[in-house]
């Protein structure tokens, strides 16, 4: 990733274009933690004074890294490891409207290099976000 931030940077050099990155250390800490399974990894590092809060300047890189060793895990497996698309996602339980068989379809989409269009402009998706309790705000004006 630090290749291809360096190669945007170069490539954006004109005084009205401007790239913001986000800390790559924490990306991928948060991209381990994403994949789901983690409480005992979140616990020891709790526990080592390790937190989200303000990631860039306190992270404690080495409390994360202790605490996935400790649990017989690789931080950097975790956050790069792809999901068997059938299992649940970590955040199965959340009931936003979209369902899995929508996501499964977008992933199909993705792999396939399809692009999906934007709701507000290109049409309705029919991801479910419009149906229900819960409403996506944007797409509704």
């Amino acid at each position: 990733m630090r290749v291809k931030q360096d190669y945007l940077r170069r490539q954006l050099n004109g005084p009205e274009l401007k790239l913001s990155r986000h800390d790559l250390r924490t990306s991928m800490l948060e991209g381990a933690i994403g994949r789901g399974g983690t409480g005992d990894v979140l616990e020891a590092a709790w526990r080592a004074d390790a937190r989200f809060d303000a990631w860039t300047e306190h992270h404690r890189e080495n409390a994360w890294r202790t605490a996935y060793t400790a649990a017989e895990r690789d931080l950097e497996v975790e956050a790069t490891r792809e999901h068997d698309p059938l299992d649940p996602l970590p955040w199965h339980h959340v009931r936003s409207g979209v369902t899995k068989e929508f996501l499964l379809d977008k992933w199909w989409q993705r792999r396939a290099k399809r692009p999906t269009g934007d709701s507000r402009w290109d049409g309705c998706s029919d991801c479910g976000a419009r149906v229900g309790p819960v409403r996506n705000r944007l797409v509704e004006a």
